[in-house]
């Protein structure tokens, strides 16, 4: 699951945390079977946004300023 976070994820700040596990994960699954790869390079991990919708409001008027601090 590269990049592939949960509404909740997002809510909490766990991604950086899930991105941080993926790329040990792959590490790990390269290492052990390098021959189910077909590059050498590691898979790139895309950077977050720093805002995520579920749902994008209908009216952009809606959507809050940038003030607010992350769920901790």
């Amino acid at each position: 699951m590269i990049s592939l976070h949960t509404p909740a994820d997002a809510h909490f700040s766990l991604t950086a945390g899930k991105a941080t596990d993926c790329r040990s994960v792959l590490a790990a699954a390269r290492a052990k079977h390098s021959h189910l790869f077909d590059t050498t390079a590691a898979p790139k991990i895309l950077d977050l946004s720093e805002r995520v919708w579920t749902n994008w409001p209908d009216d952009e008027s809606e959507i809050p300023e940038a003030t607010e601090t992350p769920a901790t």
